[in-house]
């Protein structure tokens, strides 16, 4: 069994494929590289909308249940930061900020990632990921219903 695990890595790095070690498959490579181009493509619209009231009407949990959906207010607030309107970005949505930062930071990493072809994190942020996501999902229905409750959605 083990000769036929050691027959199939050595098939693979005689395809050119990488190993599993400090560097970025092919296939992570190429997902970090769509990655950051897609978060770009986000800055680049959030800067070239006009500031203000945008009513984009696209969101399929409103027409669903005719509630505003969590993230009500974040395209709005994304456009407010990258027009240098901060306390309009907090008021269309209290966490836009903080998520157009770490949407920033992970556009720049997985770019140089992309690049240099190795992660740059070292697996640190592998052991963060999903207490953090799960936090932040917890943090994002607060504010959503705090929001509901005292009628502050905009």
């Amino acid at each position: 069994m083990e000769a036929l695990h050691e027959n199939n890595i050595e098939t693979a790095k005689s395809n050119g494929a990488r190993g599993s070690g400090s560097h970025v498959t092919e296939f992570g490579s190429g997902i970090r590289i769509i990655g950051a181009l897609g978060l770009a493509a986000v800055f680049c619209a959030s800067f070239l909308l006009p500031a203000g009231k945008i009513g984009l009407g696209v969101c399929a949990f409103k027409e669903m249940t005719g509630l505003p959906c969590p993230g009500c207010g974040l395209t709005r607030s994304f456009i407010s930061i990258s027009h240098g309107q901060f306390a309009e970005a907090f008021r269309m949505h209290p966490l836009g900020p903080f998520i157009y930062l770490a949407l920033g930071f992970y556009m720049v990493k997985w770019g140089v990632e992309a690049a240099l072809g190795k992660p740059i994190a070292g697996g640190i942020e592998n052991r963060f990921r999903v207490p953090v996501l799960w936090g932040f999902i917890a943090l994002m229905l607060v504010i959503w219903l705090a929001r509901l409750i005292s009628g502050t959605l905009v």
